[in-house]
């Protein structure tokens, strides 16, 4: 799966191994960070959003049926 993953893009399998990229700001006076709203997201940060969107589906792709129905009840990976 990883050789695929890296195939499609370099660093695909960064974005499954570290997590999904969430673009987030610092607020210049109070150094707090916050999410970046959508519309202000960069083309750079645009193109790691597809990355996750990406490797989720090629992960999805590659289940099972019933393996997908499993994995479809959750939001996150726990153990």
């Amino acid at each position: 799966m990883e050789l695929f993953l890296r195939s499609q893009d370099i660093d695909m399998w960064t974005v499954i191994t570290n997590g999904n990229h969430v673009p987030t700001t610092i607020d210049g006076t109070t150094k707090v960070e916050s999410i970046t709203p959508e519309a202000s997201w960069s083309k750079e940060d645009k193109e790691k959003i597809l990355l996750n969107s990406k490797g989720r589906l090629y992960l999805s792709c590659a289940l099972s049926i019933e393996q997908s129905e499993r994995v479809d009840e959750y939001d996150t990976i726990g153990l």
